[in-house]
């Protein structure tokens, strides 16, 4: 697949982070939310099985430079939720890990896993906190759908500083997230810029697509959401 380098994006208000989602109050909020069923962060869980297959295939930039397809081995799913993205990579071979902060998000997980016949190895941790060693450990492939982009900036660098102690060279991460902006009570977002200087030290930025977004409702079309497919040195 030909992919641009550059996102659309840039820089844009936004890259300054709102600190309503750090810290232990960002979990509370959730746990509420899923008790209630009010998740549309959900959505682009749905569409992601629809875009896997092109997310974690080979690319070409324009400059012929060819990233390879990102073959199953041990994924971690970062702020997995009910778990939709680690059942999807499950089922096309991965030995997945998952780890939440919210224990009742991870209890409909672990249900929807023996659901669907995979097993998954569910944690409620978290990533910005966790040590690496023993079962976190060895993975080819980090996947964030919505995590990081709604972290306020001290817990963003956190998450850079364990995500990057759990990886090795040639782990891939794959991250959803919104475009930067300014929403009040919901996540900042990340532009293009914001995520090729976060990871700049140890992480090479490979490319980002649109998210797909046909699932979304429409205030979340709205919002720029981007894959983004970055890889360890």
């Amino acid at each position: 697949m030909q992919v641009s380098h550059e996102s659309r994006t840039g820089i844009r208000a936004g890259d300054g982070l709102d600190g309503m989602w750090g810290g232990v109050r960002v979990g509370l909020v959730h746990e509420a939310l899923f008790r209630i069923g009010m998740t549309p962060w959900v959505q682009p869980l749905t569409a992601f099985d629809a875009q896997i297959d092109t997310l974690l295939g080979e690319v070409t930039l324009p400059t012929g430079t060819r990233h390879r397809q990102i073959l199953p081995g041990r994924a971690l799913g970062v702020g997995c939720g009910t778990g939709e993205h680690a059942v999807a990579l499950a089922r096309r071979g991965w030995r997945v890990v998952g780890v939440d902060t919210v224990a009742y998000a991870l209890e409909r997980a672990r249900r929807r896993a023996a659901l669907s016949g995979v097993e998954i190895d569910f944690h409620n941790v978290d990533v910005c906190t966790v040590e690496a060693g023993g079962v976190f450990t060895s993975f080819d492939l980090i996947v964030d759908v919505g995590c990081y982009h709604g972290l306020d900036d001290a817990r963003r660098r956190d998450y850079v500083e364990r995500v990057t102690r759990l990886a090795e060279p040639g782990t891939s991460l794959l991250m959803y997230a919104f475009g930067a902006g300014h929403r009040g009570f919901f996540p900042s977002g990340a532009s293009h810029h914001h995520v090729e200087r976060r990871f700049g030290d140890g992480w090479s930025f490979v490319c980002d697509w649109d998210a797909d977004t046909t699932e979304m409702s429409g205030p979340f079309k709205k919002v720029d959401p981007r894959w983004f497919r970055l890889v360890r040195r």
